[in-house]
């Protein structure tokens, strides 16, 4: 009685392949222009982690540092000129995968890039979805697409193999953290406690954040609830056939328009829709393809031939090879993040280091308060004034930002800060502080307050934030929970 509904009777094909080719290229190129606005202020010169300063440490620490130490294209610059030209190559490589030229490899030879940008933009940079688009792009270049196929059986070989890379990323990223919500010590995802605090402490929220947070305990329960069975039991149907694809595509495209709707993750949201096109037939892709062409006034994609015998015998096996290994490293590493079973820890810290293989535990537990750090600035050690991000919770009566794709990651850091401020103060904080400082005009772009030319003492004041009712003219209640003592800026690094 299943086999009618496991039958792949729309397996993906070409013109599938094109169209997640060209999502995942948008996506891409989303993710650099994001960082391209950013970087200077990031790793620049001037920056908060200049990335000069991370060459030289390495090397004080090991004077014959070689690029397999720092395998990054800021080994050999680490001038503003390197920092801002890696985005620009970055985004040329998305634009011209976008556009359809060789993304196959254009899009492997971008999160390669990404890849090395992350060594030296460091916690900048290491975000899950940063992780995720890396191991997309990469896995981009086992995907057919070679031109509509002719009439005839369904495709075959390497052109059915290749669709598993990405649609074992997109069940792993999804089942992995339906994992770690069930282990989760806390037990909120369990007892349906999690959603009665997510959309009051998410990192960035919108505005419509606030209304859903004032929704029914009730209501709460059923979406914790619906996020196990979702991420659990009805993703196995990624490994269905055209049915069960389909509910898991609309599903996951739900559960991707509340969250869109109500926090700002940059272009995590758009990443995992491109990912969902993964399990998108054949037949549909090409009508979708056909009507996009039509609409440029281009002509639909001509029927070609296959490819050489050859290739043909080749393809398959290395494009088998490839994905059996990347999947026995998913594997390892998932079983060392959550069975805790690790049996070759050298090649998993190696494949962990090249982000080929990761493990994904989104919002394994909820935090249920926000404790919101406000950098203040003074020219006289008395008079204090606060410095308001353009992103971040801030004066009471000010709405919560909306961005669909842009990631600011000052800000999104800076809610990691607010979770552990009472155990650690990690170096990019002091070196925001140091940056203040002494390099105000570098970071004005953070801020909506003009910063002063010239602060004498720098401190962070904690305040626990949270939503007022909806209707109400604030948008949030403050109460200040913690001030640290003034530091002088002639005590921070310049």
């Amino acid at each position: 009685a299943l086999r009618p509904l496991l039958r792949d009777a729309d397996p993906a094909g070409p013109a599938a392949a094109r169209l997640a080719l060209r999502a995942l290229a948008a996506v891409s190129l989303v993710a650099w222009v994001s960082l391209a606005v950013q970087v200077r202020m990031l790793i620049g010169w001037k920056g908060i982690a200049p990335v000069q300063t991370l060459r030289i440490n390495l090397r004080a620490q090991d004077p014959w540092l070689g690029l397999s130490d720092f395998p990054t294209h800021f080994f050999f610059d680490t001038s503003d000129t390197a920092v801002l030209a890696g985005c620009g190559v970055g985004i040329a490589l998305s634009a011209l995968a976008l556009l359809g030229l060789l993304p196959r490899l254009l899009l492997p030879l971008s999160g390669l890039l990404y890849l090395s940008h992350h060594a030296g933009t460091g916690v900048f940079l290491a975000f899950q979805w940063d992780n995720l688009l890396i191991e997309a792009s990469l896995l981009a270049a086992l995907l057919p697409t070679r031109g509509r196929a002719p009439a005839g059986p369904p495709a075959r070989g390497a052109d059915r193999l290749g669709w598993w890379g990405l649609r074992l990323l997109l069940f792993k990223l999804l089942f992995e953290s339906g994992l770690a919500k069930l282990l989760s010590p806390r037990g909120d995802w369990l007892d349906g406690t999690a959603m009665q605090h997510y959309y009051e402490t998410a990192p960035l929220p919108t505005p419509f954040a606030r209304a859903f947070h004032a929704l029914p305990a009730a209501w709460h329960r059923a979406e914790s609830w619906a996020t196990l069975a979702f991420e659990l039991v009805l993703v196995w149907g990624i490994f269905g056939g055209r049915g069960p694809r389909r509910v898991v595509l609309a599903a996951l495209l739900g559960f991707l328009a509340l969250d869109g709707l109500t926090a700002n993750y940059g272009f995590f949201l758009v990443l995992t829709a491109a990912l969902g096109l993964s399990l998108v037939g054949e037949s549909r892709a090409a009508g979708l393809e056909d009507r996009l062409r039509a609409w440029v006034g281009r002509a639909p994609v001509a029927p070609v031939p296959p490819a050489p015998a050859a290739l043909r015998r080749g393809a398959p096996l290395a494009t088998g090879l490839v994905l059996a290994a990347w999947t026995a490293l998913s594997l390892q590493a998932a079983l060392a993040q959550f069975a805790h079973v690790d049996p070759a820890t050298a090649l998993r810290l190696a494949a962990r280091k090249a982000r080929v293989a990761n493990t994904y535990h989104l919002f394994a537990s909820v935090t249920t308060t926000r404790d919101e750090p406000e950098i203040q600035v003074s020219e006289n050690g008395v008079d204090w004034t606060a410095l308001v991000l353009h992103h971040k919770p801030g004066p009471p009566d000010r709405a919560p930002s909306f961005l669909p794709l842009h990631m600011p990651r000052v800000d999104f850091q800076l809610w990691f800060q607010g979770l552990s401020w009472r155990h650690k103060t990690p170096p990019w904080v002091a070196g925001l502080l140091g940056s203040v400082c002494h390099h105000p005009n570098a970071l004005a772009a953070l801020f909506v307050t003009p910063l002063p030319a010239d602060p004498s003492h720098v401190r962070i004041v904690y305040w626990d934030t949270r939503f007022t009712a909806p209707g109400a003219a604030d948008w949030w209640t403050r109460t200040p929970v913690h001030t640290t003592d003034p530091i002088p800026c002639s005590r921070l690094q310049r």
